[in-house]
């Protein structure tokens, strides 16, 4: 029986994202184009024989993650809770390097993880279906992390995906302002535009969405339209962004997180350095897209 594993836990970009209707329930279908990148955050689950409990211990860039935390707790509680088997103890470990509050989908990455962890200690405790329908439930991002796939239109409220052959892989540099954005704010933000969206067509029918050329074509971002105009520091972030020649540049999900993808490393160089002059303080981390989703470790 494996008794522990570790797995990587990637950031996103979504370098589409359309927010569409307003369900009843309160839930807003979007579309997007989700972009899986190196930048990640680890998760270790190793069994423990001495009780039941689970315990949980975070590490690293931990600074305002209690979300995080909170969500890793809760995707072991809905694993235990729907398993057919009685499970023992468990200790997680969370090391953070993905920003909070900045549209990287660190916490939702984070809860997949579990799931994925837990489903490689106990392989027939919770059925594939079941999975995924646990994975709708803690967020609408967490269907498309647990998926493994780096290059993935979704739509509906996330669970709904459609996987795609992922680009050929190219630096990213990713920034954050000091200020975060809520969620639920920039929801509130978006007014009634999204619901103007409903009828406008899809987006996943545009061909060649596996080139670059193409994506940067499409690339848009409803939060952008409501956020700049109340945020001028997002939009003096996605000023500098464009002044670096990138091949594509923007904010990922409801922010507050801007990206720029570049042709070379000396180029996302050459941008880190600018940004560093518009402001020294703001957070930038270089990274690249990923090709493939990085396969849960066996420790032991």
């Amino acid at each position: 029986m494996t008794r522990a594993v570790r797995v990587a836990a990637p950031a996103k970009l979504n370098l589409v994202l359309r927010v569409l209707a307003r369900e009843a329930s309160g839930w807003h279908q979007i579309e997007s184009l989700f972009a899986a990148v190196d930048l990640a955050d680890t998760l270790t689950v190793e069994v423990t024989t001495q009780s039941r409990e689970v315990t949980l211990e975070v590490d690293g860039d931990v600074g305002g993650a209690a979300a995080e935390d909170n969500l890793v707790a809760r995707a072991v509680g809905v694993f235990r809770a729907a398993s057919a088997e009685a499970l023992p103890g468990l200790h997680v470990r969370l090391t953070k390097r993905i920003p909070v509050a900045a549209g990287l989908g660190g916490g939702s990455s984070d809860a997949a993880a579990v799931l994925r962890a837990l489903t490689a200690l106990f392989p027939q405790a919770v059925p594939e279906r079941e999975r995924l329908g646990l994975a709708a439930a803690l967020g609408s991002d967490v269907p498309f992390f647990l998926a493994a796939r780096p290059w993935v239109w979704a739509w509906g409220r996330g669970g709904r995906m459609l996987t795609l052959e992922p680009p050929p892989a190219r630096p990213v540099l990713i920034a954050v302002p000091q200020d975060g954005v809520v969620t639920t704010g920039a929801y509130a933000a978006l007014g009634e535009a999204a619901t103007r969206r409903a009828a406008e067509p899809s987006l996943m029918q545009a061909a060649d969405v596996e080139r670059w050329e193409t994506v940067a074509g499409l690339r848009e971002n409803d939060f952008e339209t409501a956020l700049h105009p109340v945020r001028p520091d997002l939009a003096r972030m996605a000023r500098a962004f464009e002044e670096t020649g990138a091949l594509l540049c923007g904010m990922t999900g409801s922010g507050a997180a801007h990206f720029g993808v570049y042709a070379t490393a000396a180029e996302l160089e050459h941008a880190a350095r600018h940004l560093a002059g518009v402001d020294p303080g703001w957070r930038v981390w270089p990274s690249a897209t990923r090709t493939e989703w990085p396969p849960v470790e066996v420790l032991g």
